[in-house]
């Protein structure tokens, strides 16, 4: 195996994975946090999901899903490429909140 399909097996595990933790949760459950500095399972999610675009960007040379796509908008956040979540305060955690629990609608897909 080369190595661009072993990392399109990887992140196409990676977001089975995903994808079966959020399957059936509601928009309570996934913004839910059991104490302020907690992360709730959509940060999470979009967090994965942005890690995953920004190396996909890296490696194929296109620019990030967050903004070619318009993924920020959908968030109400800037197109800024290096917001993936790493050193959010609870306020920004707490702002990321889907819209719906439809997996498609929640995640921007890259593979």
């Amino acid at each position: 195996m080369h190595v661009p399909e072993f990392v399109e097996q990887v992140l196409r595990r990676i977001d089975k994975e995903l994808m079966l933790s959020l399957e059936g949760r509601s928009l309570q459950e996934l913004a839910y946090r059991q104490v302020p500095e907690s992360n709730s399972m959509a940060w999470l999610a979009w967090h994965i999901a942005r890690m995953q675009d920004v190396r996909a960007s890296l490696l194929t040379g296109r620019e990030q899903l967050w903004i070619s796509d318009g993924w920020h908008a959908a968030f109400g956040l800037p197109p800024d490429p290096d917001d993936t979540g790493r050193g959010h305060t609870d306020e920004q955690v707490a702002a990321i909140r889907p819209r719906d629990t439809e997996a498609p609608k929640l995640l921007p897909r890259r593979v």
